[in-house]
């Protein structure tokens, strides 16, 4: 039985149904099967994602650029962030308060790095307030360094109050290798 006949079923996509995300029209399910962005392969398209990275790879031989967009939502306007990073992995993560960044820092060299921002040209703008629509944006400059082949680095970002400095909010985490 067809949708014209009696008791026939219709089935409907609309604009900004949960499952289209992007709000374009399309299920985010039939996007990801027919080759849509999802680098941190969480199973949800890369565009809807709290971050999103230019690429999840490097190559060693020259010097690189990742460019990170973070959106943490409306209801984070203004509210400080820190993009972090990890060597060690993302699970468990680090508990901060009532929030779980996903994300190892224990004995972890590069989480420690990115905590201080030891280096402002490698590190740009992963520490700062979100803007009017909790948004901002980060870039990761990466030298040639042909001993990082094979590392891979995440990356995740921690929301916190601009008054009581509580954590408030951590996005996903996504993924960086570094390749030849």
């Amino acid at each position: 039985s067809g949708p014209t006949t009696v008791g026939g079923r219709i089935l409907r996509v609309r604009y900004g149904d949960p499952a289209d995300c992007d709000g374009n029209g399309q299920a985010d399910t039939c996007e990801l099967a027919h080759g849509a962005i999802d680098l941190d392969n969480n199973g949800v398209l890369d565009v809807c994602d709290p971050l999103q990275a230019s690429t999840n790879q490097v190559s060693i031989a020259t010097v690189g650029q990742v460019d990170f967009i973070l959106r943490a939502g409306a209801e984070e306007a203004g509210q400080n962030y820190q993009l972090l990073g990890s060597m060690t992995g993302t699970a468990p993560g680090t508990q901060f308060g009532n929030v779980l960044l996903p994300l190892n820092s224990q004995n972890d060299p590069w989480f420690l790095l990115t905590q201080v921002v030891f280096d402002p040209v490698i590190l740009q703008n992963t520490l700062g307030s979100l803007d009017a629509e909790g948004e901002a944006t980060a870039t990761l400059i990466v030298p040639a360094l042909p001993a990082l082949l094979g590392l891979q680095l995440s990356h995740a970002y921690l929301v916190t109050d601009n008054q009581t400095l509580q954590p408030r909010f951590a996005s996903n985490a996504v993924p960086l290798w570094f390749v030849q």
